[in-house]
């Protein structure tokens, strides 16, 4: 891996980069936001089956799974309400070229 100072990269932006990629990359990808549909669902058949077993870990282990997948649909639902009617009250007007 090449120092940071040698690419003319500051710590900070790689790391903003990084970050950019993670959000734009992973969080609002289509197979992560299905990953995600299937593991809450797991996790809601894991409290059910778990009512019936009675196995508390098995509870305790479900119950945070659907946790993190509300707070998951919930940063997705913030971002669309947010940011989903992000449009423009004009249409854009070109720039012409100067002589």
């Amino acid at each position: 891996m090449v120092p940071a100072s040698i690419k003319g990269l500051s710590i900070s932006s790689e790391v903003k980069l990084v970050f950019e990629g993670l959000v734009n990359g992973v969080l609002f990808n289509y197979t992560f936001v299905a990953f995600t549909i299937l593991l809450f669902i797991a996790g809601c058949i894991m409290v059910i089956v778990g009512k019936k077993k009675n196995k508390k870990s098995m509870k305790i282990i479900a119950y945070i799974i659907i946790s993190v997948c509300i707070l998951y649909f919930a940063f997705l639902l913030w971002c669309v309400i947010g940011f989903g009617s992000n449009v423009p009250a004009n249409d854009p007007i070109p720039i012409s070229p100067t002589k």
